[in-house]
């Protein structure tokens, strides 16, 4: 059985803004195995980009956050480290893909050249020797005339090759996990394929364990060995990929397999999810997706808890506890 290499336990994200609390995060717990790949999906909104940010400790501290809760990994808790001791994690053994590659990438120093910073830092090459590995990862990432490209700007690639090259900055350490937060949304279908293609095939030959956020069901479904859903800052289902299509519990996961696009509905329109997410700052008592739910009970307006209702099959629902209650 593979070793755990992070932990997630009780994670809560909060910003205080003018208006009140933001509770972006609200109480998640999950783990990642080693090698293990993992798709995080949910509607936009629901706290899929700020999990992803406070698991590597990023989330600006301009907005006055606050983070609760463990992420351990590889035995450590990272929530209490200061940023000193965290840049030999960030980079090193844990990298993240941003959705934005233009506004992730510096528009000043060449794509070459940011490679090899990390490079610099993490594995201390240098020179021409930097300039050589950062042109090796350029090529695993199979972007053509990469000799060329390491010298090039971000404004001189296309979208889907500035995607490539943040990829081949993310693997340059070779880390242990990688994040990717929506890496394919801004890209047509063709790039999107080689980019899942592409990640695939790194992550089973160097063993990286993945964590891709997406809202599209359909991506998860030819990437992940398990997927996660979120709704309003919390999980309300977890299985591996092949149970949750099958048997997907929580009506909220029940909903948005509806909404996956098939090739037999032809031009139909697709049923949507009636109502809206709930406020962040105002949350209604009780499960947050009562309000849109078809199945919704009175016990509903409490909160349910988070319970394995078979192996390795997590859900948030009053449906499958006993009695109505938890």
């Amino acid at each position: 059985m593979a070793e755990k290499l992070i932990k997630v336990e009780d994670l809560k994200t909060q910003f205080t803004t003018k208006r009140g609390l933001v509770k972006a995060v609200d109480g998640i717990s999950f783990e990642i195995k080693k090698g293990e790949r993992v798709g995080l999906v949910g509607e936009s909104g629901c706290g899929k980009s700020v999990t992803a940010l406070s698991l590597m400790k990023l989330v600006p501290a301009a907005h006055n956050e606050r983070v609760f809760g463990k992420i351990i990994f590889k035995g450590q808790d990272l929530v209490p480290m200061k940023d000193s001791q965290l840049k030999e994690i960030r980079g090193k053994q844990m990298s993240m893909i941003f959705q934005d590659p233009m506004t992730s990438l510096d528009p000043v120093f060449t794509i070459g050249s940011q490679i090899m910073e990390a490079l610099g830092i993490h594995q201390g090459l240098k020179g021409k020797e930097s300039k050589k590995r950062a042109i090796e990862l350029l090529a695993l990432v199979n972007i053509p005339s990469s000799e060329m490209v390491v010298d090039y700007y971000p404004h001189q690639l296309s979208g889907g090759m500035r995607q490539r090259a943040m990829i081949a900055m993310a693997l340059s350490c070779e880390p242990e996990l990688l994040i990717a937060d929506e890496p394919t949304t801004a890209l047509d279908v063709s790039i999107q394929a080689q980019i899942i293609k592409l990640v695939r095939e790194l992550s089973a030959n160097k063993g990286t364990a993945l964590l891709w956020i997406t809202h599209d069901l359909g991506i998860v479904a030819h990437l992940c060995e398990k997927i996660i859903v979120m709704y309003a800052g919390k999980l309300v289902e977890m299985a591996d990929t092949m149970t949750l299509f099958e048997n997907p519990m929580h009506p909220y996961t029940q909903a948005l397999l509806r909404l996956a696009p098939k090739l037999e509905r032809g031009k139909g329109r697709m049923p949507p999810i009636p109502g809206t997410v709930p406020n962040l700052i105002d949350m209604p008592p009780g499960c947050r997706f009562a309000d849109r739910c078809p199945k919704c009970m009175d016990v509903c307006s409490q909160e349910p808890q988070w319970m394995e209702v078979e192996p390795g099959h997590w859900v948030s629902c009053f449906l499958y506890s006993k009695d109505g209650k938890n």
